[in-house]
């Protein structure tokens, strides 16, 4: 009594087995067979009781095996279909795109500057004619192509600027990395996850010998 059998039969060999589909059972009717099962296949232990359900499903042997998980009487689980989620899939990272690769190249730029001037009486700068340091030409005086302008701020001048424009040479090139998303693909349906299986009858005996606890 208790015990489960495999048929390749369509029925369950009567009167001591019946198929193992989940029946709910009076305990009244069944009062040897509830002492065995309990309730731990279902029922609510007041009128009825449950048989196992083994249809569509396999039979795992109780118990904590050596690096397997435990499994518990009457316990249930797995799935026949299943969906993968964000959390199911392992890390990893998608490519968008490798850096963009600009070759040097000499720019000119249009600058403005301003330059304090020196309050200090008789202190003199030159301002050079190129070389693009500050200001791209200067002004000459009146008594030769070569003398460079003196520029002077007056005695007891405060907060006196010399301000120009010019041009300045930059060289550019650099690597240009591109960061974004890539666009959402698949259609997040089911597969199957179902071993390769032959379905046969499961059979649970309901009658017979009272079984002695080993």
């Amino acid at each position: 009594m208790g015990s489960v059998c495999v048929t390749a039969a369509e029925f369950c060999p009567a009167p001591y087995y019946m198929k193992a589909e989940g029946q709910y059972l009076p305990i009244s009717e069944w009062q040897a067979l509830y002492s065995l099962l309990g309730t731990n296949f279902g029922g609510d232990a007041r009128t009825n009781f449950q048989l196992p359900d083994m249809r569509g499903r396999t039979a795992v042997g109780q118990g904590f095996g050596p690096g397997l998980r435990a499994i518990a009487l009457a316990q249930r689980g797995g799935e026949d279909f299943i969906k993968l989620t964000q959390n199911s899939l392992p890390p990893h990272k998608h490519v968008v795109g490798a850096g963009v690769r600009v070759n040097a190249s000499n720019v000119n730029i249009d600058v403005a500057v301003e330059v304090p001037l020196s309050t200090s009486s008789g202190t003199s700068h030159k301002v050079p004619e190129s070389g693009a340091t500050f200001l791209n030409t200067v002004g000459k005086d009146n008594f030769g192509d070569n003398d460079e302008v003196k520029i002077y701020g007056s005695a007891g001048t405060s907060g006196a600027h010399l301000v120009g424009t010019g041009k300045s040479e930059v060289q550019l090139g650099n690597n240009i990395f591109v960061e974004g998303e890539v666009e959402s693909t698949g259609e997040g349906e089911e597969f199957e996850n179902r071993q390769p299986f032959v379905g046969l009858t499961h059979c649970i005996a309901v009658n017979g010998t009272y079984p002695s606890r080993y």
